[in-house]
């Protein structure tokens, strides 16, 4: 059996990003999804491509990054990404306080877990975002 194999040309990456500023403009801001270890191709080399040393964004319109878990929120925070993240999926009641901690940005599903954010992140401030369902086809 044939094992697949993956890979990615950094310079590639920069190339697409470019592509997508051509279409959106550099006033757009991004939030690269870089969920799943960046789909298999690894989450820090991928993220380091982005954001150089001082987390200045190689782009000044990526403003932050997209993720799945609190694993690789601490992953990101562990190798000095600073930037605004994401968290896409749901996360554990025990993982709040890490959220809170590590500047994770968390959306809101439901009530009971809006105001359990609201009770263990005090008076610190956290970013929430709530999903709006806006219709569908």
């Amino acid at each position: 059996m044939a094992l697949t194999r993956v890979e990615i040309n950094l310079s590639n990456l920069i190339y697409n990003i470019n592509q997508i500023n051509k279409i959106v403009g550099q006033n757009t801001r991004l939030l690269p999804v870089l969920k799943s270890n960046a789909y298999g191709h690894g989450l820090i080399p991928i993220c380091k491509t982005i954001v150089d040393e001082n987390n200045n964004s190689v782009y000044n319109n990526i403003f932050g990054f997209g993720v799945i878990n609190m694993s690789e929120v601490t992953e990101l925070r562990q190798n000095d990404i600073t930037k605004p993240v994401l968290v896409l999926g749901p996360i554990a009641s025990d993982e709040i306080e890490a959220a809170i901690e590590n500047k994770a940005t968390l959306i809101l599903y439901d009530i009971s877990f809006a105001k359990e954010i609201s009770h263990k992140a005090r008076c610190r401030f956290i970013l929430k975002w709530t999903p709006v369902l806006a219709g569908s086809a």
